[in-house]
């Protein structure tokens, strides 16, 4: 018999990480209450009302217990050598020296051939280009532009 059941996760309100328990990788409960206590038990902070979830990347108890939300480095321009070494730093699965798929702010990155990689943008999915291409990391996502333009985004900054 198949049976439907509604399950529940967590994702960080701050960078879209989705929590995962890391001894057992259960990333979905039928209880909200157990799959908040998991993440609370891993580091993550829930808020008293239940709205808020923040992961330990992104946030911080100071002295007078009081939650700190992380600043995460937004607003920069990634060139795509600067993309490949976050690659190779942060986890990538590695394929030929190259990183081959990861996550930055918890968004896909997959290797679609040694020149181009495709990158789940505020745009949608978009190709990566060596050469062609900048990586802007925003707030609100990243977004691939033109190498070539000379002028910034609204709100960033050249690196």
């Amino acid at each position: 018999m198949i049976n439907q059941v509604e399950m529940f996760g967590v994702s960080c309100d701050r960078c879209k990480e989705q929590y995962e328990c890391r001894t057992t990788g259960i990333s979905f409960r039928t209880e909200i209450s157990d799959i908040e206590e998991d993440a609370s038990e891993s580091g993550w902070h829930i808020s008293n009302d239940g709205q808020k979830h923040y992961c330990p990347k992104c946030h911080t108890i100071n002295d007078e217990d009081e939650l700190i939300i992380k600043n995460l480095e937004l607003h920069k321009q990634i060139s795509f050598d600067e993309f490949i070494k976050h690659g190779l730093e942060n986890g990538a699965n590695v394929v030929n020296g190259l990183p081959w798929s990861w996550k930055i702010n918890g968004k896909a990155i997959t290797h679609e051939n040694d020149q181009c990689y495709i990158v789940e943008t505020i745009d949608g999915k978009k190709e990566f280009w060596k050469g062609r291409d900048k990586l802007i990391a925003f707030e609100s996502g990243l977004r691939i532009m033109d190498a070539s333009t000379d002028s910034h985004a609204p709100g960033s900054c050249p690196m």
